[in-house]
């Protein structure tokens, strides 16, 4: 993270070949990762105006045109890139979560919509359109989402989702799978370490009740039994034991991390989605309304960035 650094080094990288994007990209990220945020615009223009444009461009443009206050530019930069690469999701999901800080939830649902028409098996649309539904506050749409989420990719990320920072860390090779055995079997009394190689498991492939799945309840058992506290091995098993049809296993993970972290977002999650399943059904509305109100006060609490709403307006650009 010495950002200033690593933007000098970037920029002899790209005084040498211009011509490289890449460098021009790792450049404009690390002037605004060092809070220079009009030169990082400045050296990323070039990426921006070209045609075709790369959407990780576009995308780190929209970023730092909402920091600077430019939303107007930032929903250009992020329909240019929805436009050139309709296939591709982390635009649409950037532009829900623009329009979600500006309070402005149909037109981010109605962008969800877009990218489920090119996208129609795209878990992460369907958990972002489900969190603003619930902050338009149909509790019923947005339960019928997370729950097409949930069948679609039961150990997506709902935190990671819902902010549009989709930061999966799946440690999907042999090699590192067999690091992590190593380290939890050297450290079989430190919880992290079991946790480490439970979330590792994640990542593979594996049926109910196959060795591999088995080894992951093992190990998040293990790190919940080593710290009680720990709430990231709890959603895990809660994510485990809702995909194995144990209702009563996730709900009680669920509870126990929420008594741990009430703003456990991951928890509330996977108790809405067991309490469906069971005579509890009437408590799921009222915890759709607490997801909805935590969104709103992180959002309050990440940027004070609510100054104007987004509209969609028919018409010729002329009209507009």
């Amino acid at each position: 993270e010495r950002f200033d650094e690593a933007a000098q080094v970037f920029a002899q990288l790209l005084a040498i070949d211009g011509t490289k994007w890449p460098a021009r990209y790792d450049l404009a990220l690390s002037q605004w990762k060092a809070k220079r945020g009009e030169e990082a615009m400045a050296t990323l223009q070039p990426l921006l105006e070209a045609t075709p444009a790369e959407e990780d461009a576009l995308t780190l443009g929209a970023e730092i045109a909402e920091e600077g206050l430019n939303t107007q530019r930032a929903i250009e930069l992020l329909r240019k890139a929805i436009m050139e690469h309709p296939k591709t999701v982390d635009a649409y999901l950037q532009f829900a979560v623009l329009s979600g800080s500006h309070a402005s939830f149909q037109v981010g649902i109605d962008m969800l919509n877009a990218g489920l028409t090119q996208m129609p098996e795209e878990a992460r649309l369907y958990l972002a359109r489900g969190v603003m539904y619930g902050q338009m506050g149909e509790s019923e749409k947005a339960m019928n989402d997370l729950e097409r989420a949930n069948t679609l990719a039961p150990q997506l990320s709902f935190a990671g989702a819902a902010e549009g920072v989709l930061q999966s860390q799946q440690h999907k090779s042999e090699e590192a799978l067999a690091t992590f055995r190593a380290a939890a079997k050297a450290h079989p009394t430190d919880a992290f370490t079991q946790y480490l190689l439970a979330e590792a498991l994640s990542g593979e492939n594996k049926a109910p009740g196959s060795d591999a799945y088995r080894e992951e309840v093992a190990a998040a058992n293990r790190a919940v039994q080593l710290d009680p506290a720990m709430v990231a091995a709890r959603d895990l098993l809660a994510a485990l034991y809702l995909e194995d049809g144990m209702t009563a296993k996730s709900i009680e993970q669920s509870e126990a991390a929420l008594k741990q972290d009430p703003r456990d977002e991951q928890a509330l999650y996977h108790l809405m989605l067991a309490l469906r399943k069971t005579d509890r059904k009437d408590e799921v509305p009222a915890l759709v309304q607490r997801l909805t109100e935590l969104h709103k006060n992180a959002a309050l609490e990440k940027a004070q960035k609510k100054r104007y709403q987004i509209y969609e307006v028919s018409g010729s650009p002329e009209s507009r």
